[in-house]
């Protein structure tokens, strides 16, 4: 019985640290035309938070450079990741007067973006072990 028990004991807990788990996520952009500003990176976890870097999973500012690298840990699991440069470091991502970005930003998968930013599940990644990243910048 003593032994049953232990084996019940490790493998709830191999299960817990494998659930726990992180991987390191190394992500990179193509189409990057300068250094200058800040890059603004959010992580979204669920289809009903993204969009609104309030509710996203993870956010991160990194200084600009090119190219970009940076690595993130992230556990196994569903995410979609939406980004932009912000040049003139004003802290938002500038529109025109229709509402076209006049800063840099993209998205995981680099969805076809048509009128208005994409679905999470346009951008949908499926992480598990360390991924490379590349996001397109438009």
């Amino acid at each position: 019985m003593k032994t049953i028990a232990l084996i019940f004991l490790l493998s709830i807990s191999q299960l817990f640290a494998q659930q726990q788990s992180k991987n390191l996520i190394e992500l990179s952009f193509t189409n990057q035309k300068s250094a200058t500003g800040k890059i603004f990176l959010a992580i979204y976890d669920n289809e009903k938070s993204f969009g609104t870097p309030e509710k996203a999973y993870l956010t991160e500012t990194f200084q600009a450079k090119n190219p970009f690298l940076a690595s993130i840990e992230l556990k196994d699991g569903n995410y979609a990741i939406a980004v932009f440069q912000d040049i003139n470091n004003n802290g938002k991502l500038d529109k025109n007067w229709v509402g076209i970005p006049t800063e840099p930003y993209g998205f995981s998968n680099d969805p076809v973006i048509r009128f208005g930013p994409p679905s999470f599940n346009d951008c949908l990644l499926k992480l598990s072990g360390q991924t490379k990243i590349n996001i397109k910048l438009h």
